[in-house]
């Protein structure tokens, strides 16, 4: 045994020394990992659960803010492969790609083609125009006189022209290198001018804009298969048509034949041919020549078929009538709530078109009307049910055709309006002043203005209504303010068009306490918590939605805004606005309620309402006879 020095002896005695764990370093470091993971694992606030929450609200907000740019992005380039790949000579559409084969991914990115491919088309390489077998055309020549120079360069050695060996170098490649240079252009790319995460490393936060960047291929996927059912029913509806046009021709061409092969009978025949040229008529396609596209290029071109804003069913604001079971009951009939309304028009509108499954289990409603005072969300509804459902928009008001197809080119306008309606369906054909079309007293439709009277479109309309049919997603909304101008004759007609008839009424108390603060916050401002909003919903009494609407954008501008902190609305600032805007009138009011009145679902509840004390009525005449016989009875007896 080697003797030890005395340095080496007291190194044997501190290693030899019991540790202390509190003391000890690599402990200290091994419960710090241990307590790190149990962070990062916590079921409920480990930074994986925050991972996980962050993925399904982020991808929620993906597919809400871009969701609708790559639904439209990925339907133009569907649409333009149709166009692309019609058949020019039958005009037939090619099917989309199988579900299997990947559907509309090949339509978006295609494949690139192959090196077979690419020198099977070029002629210089010898493809399918060249006239060689892919050499060059100097290889036959250098072949003659390389007899001689072949066998110098085998002598050569691999020397060069002069005999002289090339300077090139074999270079060897290297397998790390690329994966070096992609990482580094990575780091550049994501890494190097973020910023660093607030927390500490450890947590390894998740960066929202990268994670988005992820999440974008996986939205745009479940997007793309959507469009993919949307585009194969629309497909299916384009075959008919084509398939019925190509009909429509094949008949035309039978009965010229058939006419050129009667030419020589008497005039009884000629008769016969003339009956079926009129039953004929009837059903000609004016546009059976032209494509889908063109008519849908027309349409949107004069402004008919138009686009719609982002219009949610909630942007409608109002409550429900907590007196209307206690008008009920005392025999007063009340006006409908907004939320009543909200819920007809989902029941009637939205969901019908909405949903092929559910369609056919409701009731075919082909219209509805909505009337109401001015500035009550007429029209929102509308937009409201198209964008909900996914539908188009047609725009058949009076003032916006003024000047569009005039004298009796307005029947082609409606022609072209149903029949694409029911090949772009789910749709919806919106008129404005829908009463104004239903006058025909010419004195009052001067009165209206414009170039052409607004009610050429009504018989053409009622023709193409009464011809929809239970399988057509095709509803004509129509919206009126003065619904009583369509007046004696005229009243008839215009109430039996509609299948709904909804009343739009001005918001009640309860409406109002829910609008004023919906409104604020939607023009960007917000109301104290102490602001006394039934003081303003009580002087609010007798405005439309539409009015109060107008109030708050005019009061908060961005000026307006940046001040709220300092100084909050108050109701005398409110009322200084409020009263630059007109209410709805009494007058109006009353007429709107004498029209609800008349209208044959107002009358059929009012009957309802009737009956009631009548039959109480009777009752009691029952009861008061057989009290008097009783009376006669004991009379008698005592006698």
């Amino acid at each position: 045994m080697c003797e030890l020095c005395p340095a080496h002896w007291s190194l044997m005695v501190v290693l030899l020394q019991p540790v202390d764990p509190k003391t000890d370093p690599q402990v200290i470091e091994a419960k710090h990992l241990l307590s790190r993971k149990q962070q990062l694992l916590d079921p409920e606030t480990g930074t994986l659960k925050k991972y996980d929450d962050a993925v399904v609200a982020l991808k929620a907000k993906v597919k809400e803010t871009e969701g609708e740019d790559m639904r439209e992005a990925i339907q133009d380039k569907i649409n333009a492969w149709f166009i692309a790949n019609r058949s020019p000579e039958t005009g037939e559409y090619p099917d989309l790609p199988d579900v299997d084969a990947g559907g509309s991914k090949s339509i978006l990115n295609p494949p690139l083609p192959t090196l077979e491919e690419l020198l099977a088309d070029d002629p210089a390489a010898g493809g399918k125009d060249g006239k060689g077998k892919g050499k060059p055309a100097s290889a036959k020549p250098a072949a003659k006189d390389g007899g001689k120079g072949g066998k110098d360069a085998k002598k050569g050695g691999g020397k060069g022209d002069g005999g002289e060996p090339s300077g090139a170098t074999e270079t060897i490649s290297s397998s790390f290198i690329p994966l070096i240079e992609a990482s580094v252009a990575e780091y550049i790319g994501k890494w190097q001018e973020r910023p660093a995460p607030s927390g500490p490393s450890w947590e390894q936060q998740y960066d929202a804009e990268l994670l988005k960047d992820e999440l974008r291929p996986l939205v745009f996927e479940e997007i793309r298969q959507q469009v993919d059912e949307e585009m194969t029913c629309l497909l299916a509806n384009l075959k008919e048509l084509v398939a019925a046009e190509a009909a429509a021709k094949a008949g035309k061409k039978s009965k010229k034949k058939g006419g050129k092969k009667g030419k020589g009978k008497k005039e009884k025949g000629k008769k016969e041919k003339g009956a079926g040229g009129a039953k004929g008529k009837k059903k000609k396609d004016p546009t059976a020549d032209r494509s889908m596209e063109s008519l849908f290029a027309e349409l949107a071109s004069n402004g008919v078929l138009t686009r719609i804003p982002r219009v949610e069913l909630a942007d409608y604001l109002g409550g429900y009538s907590y007196m209307g079971a206690t008008l009920e009951k005392a025999g007063i009939i009340p006006d409908p709530s907004l939320a009543q309304i909200r819920h007809a028009v989902t029941e009637f509108g939205i969901l019908p078109l909405g949903s092929q499954s559910v369609h056919p289990r409701l009731p075919h409603i082909k219209s509805i009307l909505l009337y109401g005072a001015p500035k009550t969300g007429k029209t929102m509804l509308a937009q409201a049910i198209a964008h909900l459902s996914g539908a188009c928009f047609f725009d058949l008001s009076p003032r916006n055709t003024d000047g569009h197809y005039p004298g009796k080119a307005v029947a082609m306008l409606l022609h072209m309006v149903f029949k694409v309606a029911r090949t772009m369906a789910p749709s919806v054909i919106y008129i404005d002043e829908v009463e104004k079309v239903f006058v025909s007293d010419k004195k009052k439709a001067k009165e209206f203005g414009g170039q052409e009277p607004f009610s050429r479109i009504k018989k053409d309309l009622l023709r193409e209504l009464k011809a929809l049919g239970p399988g057509d997603r095709v509803l004509v909304m129509g919206c009126s303010r003065e619904p009583w101008l369509a007046a004696k004759k005229d009243e008839k007609a215009f109430m039996g068009t509609w299948g709904k008839t909804l009343y739009l009424p001005l918001p009640d108390y309860a409406s109002r306490r829910l609008i004023w603060p919906g409104l604020f916050a939607r023009h960007g401002g917000k109301l104290q918590y102490d602001f006394d909003l039934s003081t303003l919903a009580q002087l609010s009494e007798g405005y439309s939605a539409g009015a109060l609407d107008a109030v708050v954008a005019g009061l908060m501008t961005p000026a307006r805004r940046e001040r709220l902190k300092i100084h909050p609305v108050d109701i005398p600032e409110v009322l200084q606005w409020l009263c630059r805007v007109e209410p709805v009138s009494p007058d109006l009011d009353e007429q709107l309620h004498k029209w609800m009145d008349k209208t044959p679902a107002m009358a059929a509840i009012k009957g309802a309402a009737a009956d009631k004390p009548a039959a109480a009525g009777d009752k009691d005449k029952k009861g008061a006879k057989g009290d008097k016989k009783a009376a006669a009875g004991s009379k008698k007896k005592k006698k």
